[in-house]
């Protein structure tokens, strides 16, 4: 579980170094706790860590960042590189349904494979965020079947380019897709 800067620096190495892991979760209580962010919640917002922006009107809007956002990211690209899963921490307001699928869709758009769930609630709205939507999954099969039909390796498709690129995207979400319909560990695949 990565909990410190150090275990993030050193991931790589733990990656390598455990003897076949399976993934690699976040833990963002205690990573916030060793970096010293101002926040009392587990995976949730660190106060004051935003953006003022001006609107058309002149007046400035506070919008909250994701402060784990670089260490999600980090995290997944480590776990794509050595083909393992990353799993994103929990997310300790379990009352807060509307914050639960903000943080879980964020980290879906990640790449992230899954997130924690601390009470028998939050189940749904987690695996809602991280099942592609069945327009995705249409679509992906649309790519495929377009491209199929291509002899000069792309294509256009909805008004932009489609290419090898589209290929690799649209099996990456039917691979995932038929893996949670299956139940089946990547690992296995």
């Amino acid at each position: 579980m990565i909990e410190s800067p150090r275990a993030l620096y050193n991931l790589p190495e733990i990656i390598q170094g455990v003897n076949g892991p399976k993934g690699i979760p976040f833990g963002p209580g205690d990573f916030a706790a060793a970096m010293e962010i101002r926040m009392t919640t587990i995976g949730g917002e660190a106060p004051n860590y935003g953006l003022m922006v001006a609107g058309k009107d002149g007046q400035r809007t506070f919008h909250p960042l994701d402060v784990f956002q670089p260490v999600q990211f980090q995290m997944t690209l480590m776990a794509r590189t050595f083909g393992i899963r990353v799993m994103d921490g929990p997310y300790a307001m379990y009352r807060d349904a509307e914050g639960l699928a903000a943080a879980s869709l964020r980290a879906a758009a990640l790449g992230m494979d899954g997130k924690w769930a601390i009470h028998p609630e939050q189940v749904a709205t987690i695996n809602s965020a991280f099942t592609p939507a069945d327009s995705t999954v249409t679509e992906a099969h649309e790519i495929l079947d377009v491209l199929s039909k291509s002899s000069i390796g792309a294509a256009q498709f909805n008004g932009r380019m489609i290419d090898e690129a589209s290929v690799r995207q649209a099996k990456a979400i039917i691979c995932k897709v038929d893996m949670i319909r299956q139940r089946i560990p990547r690992s296995s695949q």
